[in-house]
């Protein structure tokens, strides 16, 4: 049996109080993640939508010919349907409907044929989503199903003709998608330590 001095006893139950303090300020003060975080490295084409309100009251007024064609894909019409849809199940929360109105909604888009063009939504909301409270009092469905994944619960909504919703909340992000799977995808990579979308850093210029 090793038999240390007092004096090394003392230091190194210093240096393992030192170690824990910078670990637990590390752990408590982190940066929240962004939007970026949260998608996939697989996702093979990103939309940025800053302000979804004024992208709709663009979509409006568009008068070129080549846009209009564009904004008719597939890919953009089911971003309006699954967007819109998210809107109107949290349309009684002010602060979500404030979020969709003026912050950063990404949609992640992963060209798999199960996926027929349908993405996974991030949303960059203010404070933390108390998703079991505004689904239990939202009007569009109130059948509803949670699961669980690596610590987070997933909901899974029935909207009758429209399909299903799945929605998941991590701090200030809301996830949605038509698909568990890519919400699940997000929950991972926001677990992960590196971002292969977070870290291009050519972003902010594009």
């Amino acid at each position: 049996m090793i038999q240390f001095s007092t004096g090394v006893k003392q230091g190194l139950i210093a240096a393992v109080l030192v170690v824990s303090a910078i670990a637990a300020a590390v752990f408590l003060f982190q940066k929240p993640k962004g939007p970026y975080h949260a998608l996939p490295s697989q996702a093979a084409v990103v939309l940025e939508f800053n302000s979804l309100s004024k992208v709709n009251l663009l979509k409006k007024i568009l008068t070129e010919a080549v846009w209009k064609e564009v904004i008719e894909t597939s890919a953009f019409r089911n971003a309006w349907q699954d967007a819109a849809t998210a809107e109107r199940l949290f349309a009684h929360d002010a602060a979500l409907q404030k979020a969709f109105a003026l912050k950063k909604l990404l949609l992640g888009l992963t060209l798999n044929k199960p996926d027929s063009l349908h993405g996974l939504f991030v949303l960059d909301v203010q404070d933390d989503i108390p998703l079991p409270k505004l689904l239990a009092g939202n009007p569009l469905s109130k059948k509803y199903f949670p699961s669980v994944f690596h610590g987070h619960t997933l909901y899974t909504v029935h909207l009758g003709s429209q399909g299903q919703l799945v929605v998941a909340a991590s701090g200030n992000l809301l996830l949605f998608s038509r698909f568990s799977y890519l919400v699940e995808d997000a929950l991972t990579q926001l677990e992960a330590s590196e971002a292969w979308w977070a870290e291009r850093k050519q972003l902010p210029e594009l």
